[in-house]
């Protein structure tokens, strides 16, 4: 890429919807011309969304996508392979990931995750292993992190100055789990008013739960898509659905996790659904 040359980085958010561990979508555009950058970023913005998870596919894969620590576990790895025709360079960072009290989730430089390497290198068609280990000691509450495997932009010798390339990063989430378990869920602030269900989802436990569905036969029911999966120990997040058939009455919701489950009465008034 010519020295003269600027880039622009446009971030595309949704892509952490569609891969479910967090992933962000990097447009390079390597072109000097003001005029060229701002009509490339109007169409771009447009079609990410189509080639968005095909992209992830298309470059590098992480696997596994979650680790889970468990109290007996010291170390771990994940394995990066270059699904592509041309090397691949990655570097690897790690972040503390809290929630706050709204349940957004919150990332911070930490130390505490001990990795190697840091930086890689990867052949065409190959893979590389990153060996993971704990600098800190295991807390009463399940301790929470990701690890990004950030891909790096083309050396100049790889790249034409006309040319769009799409650099990539995948967070792996982190799990490190106390001694003891202790999974533990409540749902409360439930109200329905003109057929809108709301409520607050508070974790309990000391440990992560990762939601699956919220069900009701009676009322229609039958949630499995989600704006946030997971749900940090200790934290709360509040929720909204449209009930399809709003009927007064007593009902059950039943609510599962990744690992637990739920099931709360609800009781509707007739005056709720109208």
């Amino acid at each position: 890429m010519p020295a003269a040359a600027s880039v622009i980085f446009l971030s595309y958010a949704s892509c952490r919807t569609l891969c479910g561990v967090g992933s962000l979508v990097i447009l390079q555009i390597p072109f000097k011309e003001p005029d060229m950058q701002k009509l490339l970023i109007r169409l771009l913005a447009g079609w990410m969304s189509l080639f968005c998870a095909a992209t992830l596919a298309a470059q590098f894969s992480v696997s596994p996508v979650r680790l889970d620590f468990t109290a007996k576990d010291k170390t771990s790895s994940i394995t990066i392979a270059n699904v592509g025709d041309t090397p691949l360079r990655v570097a690897l960072d790690a972040k503390r990931w809290e929630q706050n009290a709204s349940g957004d989730d919150v990332y911070s430089d930490t130390a505490d995750l001990l990795f190697f390497p840091k930086q890689a290198e990867i052949a065409p068609r190959s893979q590389r292993v990153v060996r993971i280990g704990l600098r800190v000691p295991r807390a009463e509450k399940e301790l929470t992190y990701r690890l990004y495997v950030n891909e790096q932009p083309p050396l100049k010798s790889e790249t034409g100055s006309s040319q769009l390339s799409m650099v990539l990063s995948f967070g792996v989430p982190i799990f490190v789990q106390p001694a003891a378990l202790s999974l533990a869920a409540t749902m409360e602030n439930t109200s329905l008013k003109k057929g809108r269900f709301s409520f607050t989802l508070k974790n309990t436990g000391n440990a992560t739960l990762r939601l699956s569905s919220f069900k009701s036969e009676a009322l229609g029911l039958n949630q499995q898509e989600f704006s946030a999966w997971y749900l940090l120990a200790g934290t709360q997040r509040d929720y909204h659905f449209p009930l399809e058939h709003c009927t007064a009455g007593r009902h059950q919701i039943d609510v599962s996790f990744d690992r637990h489950a739920l099931s709360v009465p609800l009781d509707i008034a007739e005056t709720a659904c109208k």
